[in-house]
């Protein structure tokens, strides 16, 4: 088999990409990824990330922040976006990791406060948001 159709027939395109959002409270002291990198430091294992479920692209994403910053922050699934969004809110969490879809009205309106987003490139939607790679975590890419 050549290798042109080894790859065709292995690396499909990609009909669509998905990437995730940092987001916090806008009361929050945490304005940047290096501001979440310090303060998660300075209190190993005390402040929470939110996620929208155990083993979704959320979790993993935050996972991967974690080992990659060499930080410690506590995982808490939701059933779903819209109670952990709930819980940022009102102050139950400290950042979550959510999908775009999920936050970007709640951004807009400055409900939430996005700090940088998953992907390896700076989104169209967010143009202004750096890569969690630029914002301070080299190498971090959590895309779907």
């Amino acid at each position: 088999m050549s290798l042109g159709r080894w790859l065709a027939e292995h690396l499909r395109p990609r009909l669509a990409r998905s990437f995730n959002i940092v987001v916090v409270n806008p009361a929050s002291r945490i304005n940047s990824i290096s501001d979440l990198i310090t303060e998660a430091k300075a209190n190993p294992g005390k402040l929470n990330f939110g996620t929208f479920g155990t083993g979704t692209s959320a979790h993993l994403a935050g996972e991967l922040f974690d080992a990659l910053a060499k930080v410690k922050m506590t995982a808490v699934p939701y059933k779903g976006a819209a109670p952990a969004i709930s819980d940022l809110l009102g102050g139950q969490i400290d950042v979550m990791f959510t999908t775009v879809a999920s936050a970007a009205s709640l951004v807009a309106a400055g409900q939430l406060r996005a700090l940088a987003v998953t992907s390896a490139e700076r989104s169209t939607a967010f143009p202004q948001l750096p890569t969690v790679a630029e914002a301070g975590v080299p190498g971090y890419a959590a895309e779907s």
